[in-house]
């Protein structure tokens, strides 16, 4: 379809039209990336760190409990010795809940498997620990001094199954935030690559548009101004069906008219010099009979 053949109006309504929806779908481009990295983002927020900091205070809290176990073993006074037993129980406690919420969000394969070990490691710790106890509570020195050697071995593995997970889970949002770094590079560059092309499609359609307009108005103002200086042997064509089209077909019917005007208006005047020409002819021949007439008389007159 020959584009000059649409009405201006539909070619500009069809250009501006064409900005409006690159401008929807860069618009479209952006909010998807935003979604991306909003996405990524609360990953982050939500998942990975959140399930770190609480493998650290689960870290902290065995720590903690492990200084009130010391503090149980050493010291004699029954209302100090109840105090850290119940804080352990409190801290257990919490530690259970921690264990319940990171089950619940520690999806991946290698997050299970770090925190199935985590458990074997906590169970091993409180049948040491409830050992240990026992043992100092009934005296057993023997028992007492394997279990201290024990405890400390398995608390040392316990933490560093925690920090083992840990680890994994920084990891993990470590990755997230690389993970948005190339997105935004990646959204960059997809960005730039729909701008660059909607620049020059926006370029091209206002040029396309721009000169099916103005060359032919310049075709008519010059079709005008050589009417306009009496030369009327200008040939007109109008290329197309267009507004621009439709004016240069009625200066060409214009034009087609004032030649057959101008041509009436010569052959009026030709047929007028003729017939002047024709009028002077027979006015010098009744002028010569007029003289013959009067020279005839004066002979006749002579004769008399």
């Amino acid at each position: 379809m020959n584009v000059s053949n649409l009405r201006i109006g539909t070619r500009l309504g069809a250009s501006y039209g064409l900005l409006l929806v690159l401008m929807i779908l860069l618009t479209g481009a952006g909010a998807w990336l935003l979604h991306d990295f909003d996405s990524l983002s609360k990953r982050i927020l939500h998942e990975a760190l959140p399930k770190e900091r609480l493998v650290v205070e689960w870290r902290h809290s065995i720590a903690l409990n492990a200084t009130r176990t010391t503090l149980a073993l050493a010291t004699e006074d029954a209302a100090e010795r109840g105090a850290a037993e119940a804080g352990m129980r409190q801290t257990s406690e919490r530690i259970s809940a921690i264990q319940k919420e990171l089950e619940r969000t520690v999806t991946s394969d290698a997050g299970k498997a770090l925190l199935g070990g985590i458990l074997a490691k906590r169970t091993e710790y409180s049948d040491v620990r409830k050992a240990f106890l026992a043992a100092d509570a009934a005296g057993d020195e023997a028992g007492i001094a394997a279990g201290k050697t024990r405890l400390k071995a398995v608390l040392g593995a316990y933490d560093a199954s925690l920090g083992a997970l840990a680890a994994y889970e920084r990891e993990q949002a470590a990755s997230m935030e690389a993970a948005i770094g190339a997105e935004n590079r990646r959204g960059q560059l997809l960005l730039g690559a729909l701008c660059t092309v909607a620049l020059l499609i926006a370029i091209a359609s206002t040029v396309l548009v721009t000169r099916s307009i103005t060359r032919p108005l310049r075709r008519a103002v010059e079709v005008a101004r050589t009417v306009a200086a009496g030369d009327l042997s200008s040939v007109i064509a109008a290329e197309s069906k267009d507004e621009t089209g439709q004016l240069l077909g009625a200066l060409r019917d214009m034009n087609a008219s004032l030649r057959a005007i101008v041509g009436e208006v010569r052959g009026g005047a030709e047929t007028i010099a003729t017939a002047s020409s024709e009028i002077a002819h027979g006015n010098l021949d009744l002028s010569s009979r007029t003289e013959q007439q009067a020279s005839s008389l004066e002979e006749t007159a002579s004769s008399m």
